[in-house]
């Protein structure tokens, strides 16, 4: 697991445009699901990394707030609008957890991994016409606050896949 950003991830990041398009990667495992759930961030076709398929599918998580004193806990929300998560995870046992991996990695080498993967448990998954939300909450180890800073396509536009 890394746990920094590297050089070239922060000054890409920082810049105000970039070639470089950085992508969250997603897996949810269950004992009940045949194969894990693999999501990428962005539009397009699926994404091979480090031999896995990463489908794309939007999602959004939203990282805990440093200033409150409650148990750092992480939503991950997902495009369910074709309802093949509804489908995927209705039967399972729903006292077993989910666990919910995120990393981050360049789109033009997609086998290094800038970050993570950050893992997270899963207890709770509600499933709608729309989205599937999980509300994750980060395993030991992984309880340090996250700045209270917004990254926007303003602030950061490689973030969100500006190029030159």
């Amino acid at each position: 697991m890394r746990d920094g950003f590297s050089a070239d991830f922060l000054r890409a990041c920082y810049l105000a445009q970039s070639t470089e398009i950085f992508v969250s990667l997603v897996t949810i495992t269950h004992s009940g699901l045949i194969e894990p759930l693999r999501f990428h961030n962005k539009q397009g076709d699926s994404i091979v990394s480090n031999g896995e398929t990463y489908e794309a599918r939007w999602f959004e998580m939203d990282l805990p707030s440093e200033l409150n004193d409650s148990l750092p806990q992480v939503v991950l929300t997902v495009d369910n609008a074709d309802l093949l998560l509804s489908l995927l995870t209705f039967p399972l046992d729903t006292q077993e957890k989910f666990e919910v991996h995120m990393s981050i990695i360049k789109k033009s080498d997609p086998d290094f991994i800038e970050y993570g993967p950050n893992r997270f448990s899963a207890p709770e998954l509600a499933c709608d016409k729309v989205t599937a939300v999980w509300n994750c909450l980060q395993e030991p180890g992984l309880d340090a606050t996250w700045p209270k800073d917004a990254l926007t396509p303003f602030s950061h536009p490689a973030t969100f896949g500006a190029k030159k």
